[in-house]
């Protein structure tokens, strides 16, 4: 049996694993174990905040061009990180 594994730039993969195996050659030389788990978690948080419907919903269908806009989605952002801790 073998065992597939998916390319590292595959959605598949979680955090930091979906980086390009250079990026990741370069991380994990400067980072220790502490600081890579915080990075894995701070990247798994983020992610779902990005996915989440709840943050994007509001402008679906409508421009983001102006400042407001994006202060909004500021705020919705900040939002979701306290609902994710």
């Amino acid at each position: 049996m073998q065992l597939e594994i998916p390319p590292p730039t595959s959605p598949k993969l979680p955090g930091i694993l979906r980086l390009p195996p250079e990026v990741m050659i370069k991380i994990l030389v400067l980072l220790n174990v502490n600081s890579l788990l915080r990075l894995s978690r701070t990247c798994l948080v983020m992610d779902a905040m990005t996915d989440d419907d709840r943050l994007w919903k509001p402008y679906i269908g409508r421009g983001v061009s102006d400042e407001t806009s994006w202060s909004k989605i500021e705020r919705a952002a900040i939002t979701l990180q306290v609902s994710y801790r």
